[in-house]
Formats: C-alpha cells, sequence, structure tokens
C-alpha cells in the first residue's frame, strides 16, 4: 500500500510543483508523513491500509521537492557537490535510525512510536511552514 502511494505521488509531484511550487509539495509530503503515521498508530486494519497509502506520498514528495528546489536555485557549476551533500543528508542517516528503530521496537509499543514519528513530523512541518513565509518573498516561491 505504501508503494501504491508512492506511485501516485511520483506521478503527481510534476504538476504539483508546476501549480504550487518545491515548498509547498515539500510542506504536503511532511504533512502526509505525520498523518500517514498517525493513522498507522491504532493497529486496525482499514485505517493502516489507509495510513499506508498516505504514508506512501511522504518520502517521494519530499524528496522530489527538495531535490527539484536544490537544481533551481544551486549554479551549474555547484550542482554535483550540492547533489552529494543533500544526498548524505537525506540517506547517511537511515543506518543509525533503522539501529535505533530496532532497539526501539523491542521494548516500546509500534503505536508509541508511530504517534512520537507523528508528533515529530507534525513539528517538522511547523518549522518548514515557518521557514517557507519567512524565506517566500526573498526566493519568489509561491
Amino acid at each position: 500500500m505504501v508503494g501504491a502511494g508512492s506511485i501516485a505521488a511520483g506521478l503527481t509531484s510534476a504538476p504539483l510543483i508546476r501549480r504550487h511550487g518545491e515548498p509547498t509539495l515539500l510542506a504536503l509530503g511532511v504533512a502526509n508523513g505525520s498523518v500517514g503515521y498517525l493513522l498507522l498508530s491504532p493497529g486496525q486494519l482499514p485505517v493502516v491500509l489507509i495510513g499506508a497509502v498516505v504514508k506512501g506520498f511522504a518520502l517521494p514528495w519530499a524528496v522530489i521537492a527538495l531535490i527539484n528546489l536544490s537544481q533551481r536555485l544551486t549554479p551549474v557549476d555547484l550542482q554535483g557537490r550540492v547533489a552529494a551533500a543533500i544526498g548524505l543528508l537525506l540517506f547517511a542517516p537511515q543506518p543509525i535510525a533503522h539501529l535505533l528503530g530496532a532497539a526501539a521496537i523491542t521494548t516500546i509499543a509500534f503505536s508509541v512510536i508511530f504517534l512520537t514519528v507523528s508528533a515529530v513530523s507534525a513539528v517538522n512541518l511547523g518549522l518548514v511552514l515557518l521557514h517557507r513565509r519567512a524565506r517566500s518573498s526573498q526566493l519568489g516561491w509561491r
């Protein structure tokens, strides 16, 4: 179900960027992550299936928005370095997160973990929205 959401996210990302811009797509991705994890927390199959589809939108939309924005705003001669830095920041923490998640799931109920991740995502969404508002006029964001 996550894969279905991811495919739909990939197919809808270009029109959303054209219509609303990368920062909006990034905010939608983070919001979908927060709502998706919230829907996973009860552990009831119909709700979890909906949550899985919603969560499937999160990563593709956030990553596509970030990569597109960095390519649009970075001078051509620096794009390789910026792409490498973004790749490192996005994907290097994953092994540590997997280790911590594996340790946490042995001692903490899955619903508590999902609610915590949802809350952290909601805080991140607030930060994205605050930053977007502060920078929108400077960078010409929509």
